[in-house]
């Protein structure tokens, strides 16, 4: 993939590098979004892989069309193929094809320049997009991010030390961290000194607030100022700025759920009520109803959810994420080559023999701990139930080939995402009810320590204490203790063990901490006043957003009864077409409309239904926790009720 990349920008680079090098000033925005984007591409190739691409995107489209406007004129009815022979079709590429010559070359340059801007315009803005996106994920970040300087300078740790440790910590505090290798690689590669690579990130951040606080923090260091008193202020006014644009995002969230409600719920009602009652449904045509059912409420779904995540209403807090560092209990035993010189073979086979063992132990505990790893099994199962179940009669009309498809398709994704969805509520309760207690578990350790006792003998102290969920990682953290292990390593593997974005805070936290002093009683102070933030941010999205929560259901549910009125009561009652049993209508050829049958329509709104209460099962759970995957349980609940009531009541 790199070697063709590489082998398009050198072409496209002789086509379009020397316009791009003249006119770099008319991309100058395009080279600052590039910068803030973090995408290492020079402008002038960036460029002309653009118009590279838009030009052959341009050629692709336009031959396209003409090759299908021909075929169309070659299997017309008369079979002519004359360009200046009238030929009068239903097919509109017939019509263009066959009436005058340059109907081709407008067509042709009409699709090239349609699909040549496209193109341009989402090659042209790719970069503002992945800045906006890297601005949201920054701000989000950094008030964490500037707590964790305060405790690792109150500590007595350097900046550049602090900088490079969250660095190293990238998967924890993600494009803060991106933002300040940039620093480092000033110092290290190009020689600047500290202040003068800070400078320099300042002027190509792509967050404001981060772009002030490197300001001020050379400021502070041409100044002289105490380091530690400064970040504890930043910190304190990151909190103060973060729970204000919190509130803002509710207040957001709040104004997207009405949005969503009237956009994506009762605008499509709205529209099939509106279908049928203005007979726009004519001579068995169903197409409109079709476009709103399968593309327009799923798309504007997906368009809602995409919205919701460039926003920064998205969270990872509960979603697991491999842990890049790695433990040192045998840092210093020399590997003995075997197999043939592979050193590791031999220790990685007895690793996945532990592993598989203690799988086969506790399957329900490993995919509580992981839930993606369920869909190894499911997803295969369901493809070979939909496979069973999905035996269509060959030849059988349109209709009643979606109808013998939906009760596969349902069994399919019933058995792959329902055991996801549940070990994913599981772990996620668990998460809730551990986060909810690391508050007093930091507190009660900065008082321990406070008192004169080592992390260590804090940790042994806390065993008699009540900390509910908790209990049990702390007889394990005090086990591996006991059994030589370090109190990081032993804090590190509780961090392995639960795996959310707060515990990993937590924890890396206290380790560098206690790396770079021995009193980490106000470090322990601050994660506590940390994770309560967050805590009490986390809980006032919840509250906030289950009003809209019960607001979706009841809209959904409202849906539910009007499209079950239409099928019962409306349809049948057609003036001319009323009647009762359906199979008698079907043997008299008699139908709705002018040509489609009464199950038709009713299939399709049984569609409808379940589409509906899909999607806004997933946006539910997307606003109200910050995640698609919240919402399955939602999206279950109502596709269950759904089809419950079109399969025993319709």
């Amino acid at each position: 993939m790199a070697s063709e990349l590489y082998l398009i920008d050198g072409l496209a680079y002789r086509l379009f590098g020397a316009y791009a090098r003249r006119n770099r000033q008319v991309y100058f925005d395009l080279e600052v979004s590039l910068k803030k984007g973090n995408i290492n591409v020079p402008l002038d190739i960036y460029v002309s892989r653009m118009l590279f691409i838009s030009a052959m995107a341009g050629f692709s489209v336009a031959a396209s069309f003409v090759m299908i406007a021909l075929v169309a004129a070659m299997t017309s009815p008369d079979h002519t193929f004359l360009p200046w022979h009238d030929v009068s079709s239903d097919n509109p590429l017939v019509n263009v094809a066959a009436s005058q010559p340059f109907a081709l070359v407008l067509l042709a340059g009409a699709s090239f320049l349609a699909a040549f801007m496209t193109s341009y315009l989402l090659y042209r803005n790719y970069p503002f997009y992945r800045a906006s996106i890297r601005e949201s994920n920054i701000n989000q970040m950094l008030p964490h991010a500037v707590t964790f300087m305060y405790a690792m300078s109150n500590g007595g740790m350097n900046l550049l030390e602090i900088f490079r440790t969250m660095n190293e910590h990238s998967d924890i505090y993600g494009e803060v961290a991106v933002e300040l290798e940039t620093v480092i690689r000033g110092v290290d590669l190009m020689g600047l000194d500290l202040i003068t690579s800070i400078k320099q990130a300042s002027l190509l951040t792509a967050s404001e607030p981060l772009r002030n606080f490197f300001d001020s923090l050379a400021a502070n260091m041409e100044s002289g100022g105490d380091l530690a008193k400064f970040m504890h202020s930043r910190s304190d006014q990151f909190q103060v700025v973060a729970s204000q644009e919190r509130r803002g995002l509710l207040e957001m969230l709040n104004m997207l759920a009405e949005v969503y409600v009237t956009a994506f719920v009762a605008g499509p009602l709205f529209l099939i009520v509106i279908l049928i009652s203005l007979g726009m449904i004519t001579s068995g045509d169903t197409r409109q109803i079709e476009l709103l059912i399968y593309l327009l409420i799923p798309g504007g779904s997906l368009l809602f959810i995409w919205l919701l995540t460039i926003l920064g209403l998205g969270s990872d807090d509960n979603r697991a994420k491999e842990i890049r560092r790695e433990l040192d209990e045998f840092a210093d035993v020399r590997k003995v080559a075997t197999d043939g010189g592979n050193k590791s073979k031999t220790l990685d086979r007895a690793e996945f023999r532990y592993n598989l063992s203690r799988f086969l132990e506790s399957p329900a505990a490993a995919f509580i701990g992981k839930p993606s790893l369920v869909l190894y099994i499911t997803v295969p199962v369901a493809i070979v139930v939909f496979i069973v179940l999905a035996r269509p009669a060959p030849g059988l009309p349109y209709y009643e080939m979606l109808e013998a498809l939906t009760l596969p398709v349902l069994a399919m994704l019933a058995i792959a995402l329902l055991p996801f969805a549940l070990f994913w509520e599981m772990r996620s309760h668990r998460v809730r009810k551990m986060d909810a207690v690391i508050p007093e578990f930091l507190k009660r350790l900065a008082s321990y320590n406070e008192s004169g006792l080592t992390l260590t003998l804090a940790i042994k102290s806390l065993l008699s204490s009540n900390l509910g969920v908790l209990n049990s990682e702390i007889r394990k953290m005090w086990t591996d203790i006991e059994w030589g292990a370090e109190t990081k390593d032993a804090l590190i593997r509780f961090e392995r063990r639960i795996n959310t974005a707060s515990i990993r805070r937590v924890v890396t936290l206290i380790t560098k901490a206690s790396e770079s002093s021995g009193d980490i009683k106000e470090t322990l102070s601050i994660a506590a006043a940390d994770a309560a933030a967050t805590q009490n941010d986390r809980s006032d999205r919840v509250l906030n957003m289950l009003l809209y929560t019960s607001i979706i259901y009841i809209s959904f549910f409202v849906f539910l009864y009007i499209i079950y009125t239409l099928s019962t009561v409306f349809l049948p009652a057609v003036p001319g077409h009323a009647f009762t049993d359906e199979l008698q209508a079907a043997a008299q050829g008699i139908s709705f409309a002018g040509g489609a049958d009464v199950g038709v329509f009713q299939l399709l709104f049984m569609h409808a239904v379940l589409i509906q209460g899909l999607f806004s099962g997933l946006v539910t759970g997307m606003m109200s926790e910050g995640n698609i995957y919240s919402g399955l349980k939602h999206a279950a609940i109502m596709m269950f009720v759904g089809y419950v009531v079109f399969a025993l009541f319709i």
